[in-house]
């Protein structure tokens, strides 16, 4: 009886009428009928000769280690420090460098400033021609916009530069104050809080800038009392919060000629605080330099001379 071998179990399997391709008991290849067994190869996988061998499987950790006491190793328990202060023989900034900072860092912004509320001052003399011509013809809708829109962008753009410009003017003030005061070999008088409500503090600071710059002026080998820049500076710095008050409170009035006047008032109060602007750089300037101890170099004057040998002849 003609029987089919299997090439992967070798089983017997009798032919039955046809025979079949795949083994009923493993699904291996089934060979053809046959009468005799054929011979069978059963492949064997084996470890080749020298080959590594796996790595064997990672011992356990372990349980989490605990401290019954705080590590002493770790970070040090100290603020950070810049590198440079750090190297031997370099000291860290005194009041003199980081006053020089500041009135570097506060010249182009007051200059900012000035600029700015020349470009508010223009902005509201622009709005006050056009209230003019408002009163005999009629004005064109993108233009009372794009009027608004400069007076808007101005308003906005002066105030946060002065702002932020009086702010590292107040630092520096500090600082200046600090550096004169360690130069005649005492401390500032007043405390670093005082000096920047003074400077900052509105309404207070009307009477009190003036006083503190006055101090600093005398504390550098100044008179006694204010010089010429610092007074006109002082004046100006007091008119322009006058009138930057008067604006406000103007406008709170409201009539149609209120609000007129209140744009005439704030084109002053603009121009105003561009020349307080501009004074209080001047004012920054010279006190920086008395601060760092630089002589002024010495007025040339030119005096008409004759020469000898025509004084002889004559």
């Amino acid at each position: 009886m003609p029987v089919q071998h299997c090439h992967r179990c070798a089983a017997r399997v009798p032919v039955q009428g046809y025979p079949l391709p795949w083994c009923p008991r493993c699904g291996g290849a089934l060979s053809a009928p046959v009468a005799t067994a054929p011979w069978t190869t059963r492949w064997v996988a084996h470890v080749p000769p020298g080959a590594p061998v796996a790595a064997s499987a990672p011992a356990p950790l372990g349980p989490t280690p605990r401290y019954h006491a705080t590590p002493r190793w770790g970070l040090p328990s100290r603020p950070w420090v810049h590198p440079l202060t750090l190297a031997e023989g370099v000291a860290a900034p005194s009041d003199t460098v980081r006053a020089r900072a500041l009135a570097a860092s506060a010249r182009p912004l007051l200059v900012g400033a000035a600029v700015a509320f020349v470009a508010a001052a223009g902005a509201e003399a622009w709005r006050y021609g056009l209230l003019l011509r408002g009163r005999t013809e009629l004005l064109g809708a993108r233009t009372v916009a794009l009027s608004d829109s400069v007076v808007v962008a101005a308003g906005v753009l002066a105030p946060v530069l002065a702002v932020i410009s009086a702010l590292v003017v107040a630092l520096w003030l500090v600082r200046a104050r600090h550096a004169a005061a360690e130069h005649a070999g005492r401390r500032d008088s007043r405390s670093t809080r005082a000096v920047l409500l003074g400077a900052l503090l509105p309404v207070v600071n009307l009477g009190q800038a003036g006083v503190l710059v006055t101090e600093l002026e005398r504390s550098l080998g100044g008179g006694a009392g204010p010089s010429r820049l610092v007074r006109r500076w002082w004046a100006v710095f007091v008119l322009s919060g006058l009138l930057a008050a008067l604006t406000w409170g103007w406008r709170l009035l409201g009539t149609a000629q209120a609000q007129a006047d209140a744009v005439v008032l704030a084109g002053l109060s603009d121009l105003t605080a561009a020349v307080t602007a501009v004074l209080t750089l001047l004012v920054v300037l010279r006190c920086t330099e008395r601060l760092g101890g630089a002589a002024r170099p010495p007025r040339r004057r030119w005096v008409a001379s004759v020469p000898a040998a025509a004084r002889e002849s004559a």
